[in-house]
């Protein structure tokens, strides 16, 4: 399931990356790309976050540290470049992108469908969807498992409207509460079967307590990077690298160190 999600991401990202490929490619089949000629040049990459979601991206007494900050480094250590910090408030980023005071946006950043023609992303490289979550040693592999089954969700949530349809085809028991802490804290003193929240307040969890796991994937949030929408070939070389480590399993390792 999981690698069928990453495969359709490849493909739609693919599409988009080729349009701008012929869109910004000048006679002769040279592609233009201006933020990726000064990244270059100055040996300088600029990058936009707003350092307050931890575990992406905070200020401690140790400075600008996080998931997102250590996924900044690995580019520049990628392309042989620095790598600059702009914090910026998140209802700044996009407008700091277009006006180019910073090249790229890493910073927890969903993929935004309505944003578009304005910017171009990357393939995702976080999933912070809904989760299934259970306790060690539980044979709920799955939501199709849930039936007959307790299971905690965060009122109002997606999960609260996946389990709602669940509900439509089977006689699981649904129990809302007002934080996703809440409905994991449930789980783990057995007051709940399940939980279905979003993966992100799971990881931490389950990082600081353990005795829970993920076991699927429920819904989907894509964590992304936005680049200019005139900037092919820095979007070329950040889903190069994406791919890459996904296949030598750095993103991963990030997850296990960050959550």
């Amino acid at each position: 399931m999981a690698l069928r999600r990453w495969l359709a991401y490849i493909a739609l990202f693919a599409l988009v990356a080729l349009g701008l490929f012929f869109l910004f490619r000048l006679p002769g089949g040279e592609v233009r790309d201006r933020t990726w000629e000064r990244i270059e040049r100055q040996g300088v990459l600029r990058v936009g976050m707003d350092a307050s979601y931890p575990p992406f991206e905070l200020w401690d007494e140790v400075g600008l540290r996080g998931y997102n900050v250590d996924l900044a480094q690995a580019l520049g250590r990628e392309w042989g470049v620095e790598v600059d910090f702009e914090d910026i408030g998140f209802d700044g980023l996009y407008d700091a992108l277009k006006v180019e005071r910073v090249d790229i946006i890493i910073s927890a950043l969903p993929y935004d469908p309505l944003l578009t023609q304005d910017v171009a992303y990357s393939y995702s490289y976080f999933d912070a969807g809904q989760a299934l979550v259970v306790r060690e040693g539980t044979n709920i592999a799955e939501v199709e498992d849930l039936n007959g089954r307790r299971v905690g969700l965060e009122l109002g949530s997606r999960g609260d409207l996946e389990a709602r349809r669940l509900e439509q085809r089977m006689a699981l028991e649904r129990k809302a509460y007002v934080t996703a802490q809440e409905v994991l804290e449930a789980l783990r003193d057995e007051r709940v079967d399940a939980g279905i929240v979003d993966a992100v307040s799971a990881y931490q969890f389950i990082g600081e307590e353990g005795g829970l796991r993920i076991v699927q994937q429920v819904t989907e949030e894509p964590y992304v990077i936005a680049v200019p929408m005139k900037a092919p070939m820095l979007l070329e070389k950040v889903n190069e690298v994406i791919i890459k480590w996904r296949e030598t399993g750095f993103l991963e390792e990030l997850r296990e160190k960050w959550f």
